[in-house]
């Protein structure tokens, strides 16, 4: 357990030199587990990261995925689901976009992603995700993903590639509410650059 600024980190993350090059076209592929013992706090913004791709400005996150925990009292009723948040801008001003997942965080199964990652402010970006429950061959939904965006995303930085972190970022900042204990499991990831893998990154997953 690392503890930084701000809150607690328990991660590991991809080689910065090798991960997502702007201006490139990338496929992830990750999948985490949440046990029962896995609990919200009450707090009405209980946040944990649990999967984030990094940009080297330190600015928030470009892509992480979310757990608030209890009830936003901003979006009531989408506590206790998994959120997608993006962010994009400068280190003055910074636009952020967040969405909730359908259905309650899911619990004792594997939750598995695909990430489509092409970050371009010259060209045409894609941010796509999809994802499935469960053990072996699973259903992702190919023609209904769960993020579809197609326009700019994250920062601007030419010659300093994103990378992907994952396992949980709890924050602890007064506003946050205190640190309490989780376990979570992750597997993966596969990360390869290519304008179309998606079997690819299923396969991957294929024997969890």
């Amino acid at each position: 357990m690392l503890f930084e600024w701000g809150g607690n980190r328990s991660e590991f993350s991809l080689i910065k030199a090798a991960s997502l090059a702007q201006d490139h076209s990338y496929w992830l592929a990750f999948a985490i587990y949440v046990p029962d013992s896995f609990t919200a706090s009450g707090i009405g913004s209980d946040v944990q990261s649990f999967w984030q791709v990094h940009s080297q400005n330190d600015d928030s996150p470009p892509l992480s995925l979310v757990y608030y925990g209890g009830a936003r009292a901003d979006h009531p009723g989408e506590g206790d689901k998994l959120h997608w948040k993006h962010t994009m801008g400068d280190a003055v001003m910074q636009e952020e976009d967040i969405f909730p997942e359908p259905d309650t965080m899911p619990r004792n199964k594997w939750i598995k992603y695909i990430v489509h990652y092409k970050k371009t402010f010259t060209g045409s970006p894609s941010l796509q995700i999809w994802r499935a429950f469960g053990s072996g061959a699973v259903d992702y939904q190919k023609n209904n993903p769960v993020v579809n965006r197609t326009k700019p995303f994250g920062y601007d930085l030419p010659g300093l590639p994103d990378w992907s972190k994952q396992g949980i970022y709890k924050w602890t900042m007064d506003y946050y509410g205190s640190a309490t204990d989780r376990t979570i499991y992750t597997y993966g990831e596969f990360l390869q650059e290519g304008d179309d893998l998606y079997q690819q990154a299923v396969n991957s997953l294929s024997d969890l």
